[in-house]
């Protein structure tokens, strides 16, 4: 019988404290920039995330796919806030919101606060169908990254051990839902793995027969990038042997077969999710304020009807004329959003301002710095400001940088960039490990390897 844990011994000792308290719910782009930029002096900050690291979400596919180690694109909330006098850093798990109270309530208990942001971020939108959430593989965490990869690598294990061609054949079908830039992405690593890496590691696999599709809901991949973008990524994915399927959706997967809303069926080793997300909603808000599974917010970041609750990043709903569902769902947004409110706050405790009148203030403004997304080496596809529009090895230089440069930590970014020049010149991507296989009840093949790899030789 399994003990339960007495919750009574914890809590979340957090110091009293005579200035205001902000309360910041989630470590992501949001979380991070609204702390760099909050002066510690007048506030205490609390920072409630489930991980204790911030994860460089852009880089995911890298590790899913072999490129990366899961710590270069990743930093410990502690080591980055520890110098700072008047931060707290707790992994729980937030259950809600108290706006009457103006408390956050955690499984060890509730803490009051004077501000709050919620940064909480995404999670994949399955559209209320079980079996894509139990069966597909969704690419939005560092755990949901090493998972891929390590599915990846079973199902060519497999591949070798089985006699049976369809089987074979199934196991080296990799489908992947959704042609935005995580599809892209994934895709292109993919086919990069297939021509120079894996043949080395499986010459008794005919790589022939591994085939990678994108599944895409409407006539294009990119959706929101320019047309020039659109046109040369698919250009490049078809060059590099990436099968495309538009105006198609996923009905249903079991974890073997996969149905398609116009009744057609195929097999696959594994379904890869980027088809959509839903905004990762607190409970205890008025569910009026949402839409689009995401929290409406004023001009300047706060939930409405709400003059101390923030909502920045993907889980809110800016109402920009430029964008028809809101401001894309980005590393950008979150970053200016999290400086933005930081500064607005800082300012009007500083000045003691009426904060139910904030007309005086300058709303927040989205600045548009461009989209980029990566291919495989040397091809990338850019739109920047200014109508420059560009594709090629000047895209993919401009990716790679930018990237290294929004990387948390001067580790994460050397690491990152030795591991890229290693790649490039030799393909080799190092991180080609199973070590903790995905296990389903009934699969007495992978029960069998699992303990291979739990014994040794």
């Amino acid at each position: 019988m399994e003990e339960k844990t007495d919750l009574s011994q914890f809590s979340l000792q957090i110091p009293n404290t005579t200035k205001k308290r902000i309360i910041i719910i989630g470590g992501g782009f949001g979380g991070l920039n609204f702390i760099k930029n909050i002066p510690e002096d007048n506030f205490q900050l609390v920072l409630f995330d489930k991980h204790n690291y911030h994860t460089f979400l852009p880089l995911l596919y890298q590790v899913a796919t072999s490129a990366l180690e899961a710590p270069s694109i990743c930093d410990a909330h502690r080591r980055i806030y520890g110098k700072r006098g008047d931060v707290y850093f707790r992994a729980v798990k937030v259950l809600g919101v108290n706006p009457d109270k103006k408390e956050v309530e955690t499984f060890i208990g509730s803490l009051p606060y004077d501000f709050l942001i919620i940064a909480s971020g995404s999670v994949p939108n399955y559209f209320g169908n079980e079996n894509l959430m139990q069966h597909s593989f969704p690419l939005k965490s560092l755990p949901n990254a090493t998972a891929l990869r390590t599915k990846i690598y079973q199902n060519l294990e497999r591949a070798t051990l089985t006699r049976s061609f369809e089987e074979r054949k199934r196991l080296l079908n990799f489908v992947i839902v959704g042609g935005g830039p995580t599809g892209v992405e994934v895709a292109g690593a993919l086919s990069e793995l297939r021509k120079f890496v894996l043949p080395l590691d499986y010459k008794d696999l005919d790589f022939k027969q591994m085939r990678i599709k994108i599944i895409e809901g409407a006539n294009q991949v990119l959706v929101g990038f320019s047309p020039h973008a659109s046109k040369n990524a698919l250009a490049t994915l078809k060059k590099m042997g990436v099968e495309l399927m538009f105006n198609t959706l996923v009905a249903d997967f079991d974890g073997t077969t996969i149905t398609y809303k116009n009744g057609e069926t195929e097999t696959c080793g594994m379904l890869i999710w980027g088809a959509g997300v839903s905004g990762a909603l607190i409970n205890g808000l008025d569910k009026n304020l949402i839409k689009g599974g995401k929290y409406v917010v004023d001009p300047y970041c706060r939930i409405k009807g709400h003059d101390t609750i923030f909502a920045i990043g993907d889980i809110a709903l800016f109402e920009d004329p430029r964008y028809e569902r809101g401001l894309p769902g980005v590393a950008q947004p979150a970053i200016q959003q999290g400086k933005y409110t930081a500064k607005l706050i800082s300012k009007l405790v500083k000045k003691g301002k009426d904060l139910n009148n904030l007309t005086e203030e300058k709303p927040f403004k989205y600045l548009d710095k461009g989209s980029l997304a990566t291919i495989g080496r040397n091809k990338a596809v850019a739109d920047l400001p200014g109508n420059l529009k560009f594709s090629g090895f000047i895209a993919w230089a401009l990716w790679a940088t930018v990237h290294l440069l929004y990387l948390n930590g001067l580790r994460n970014r050397l690491f990152t960039f030795l591991s890229w020049m290693m790649n490039y010149f030799n393909y080799q991507n190092k991180v080609r490990l199973i070590i903790n296989p995905i296990l389903k009840p009934d699969d007495t093949v992978e029960k069998e390897f699992a303990k291979v790899n739990e014994t040794g030789d």
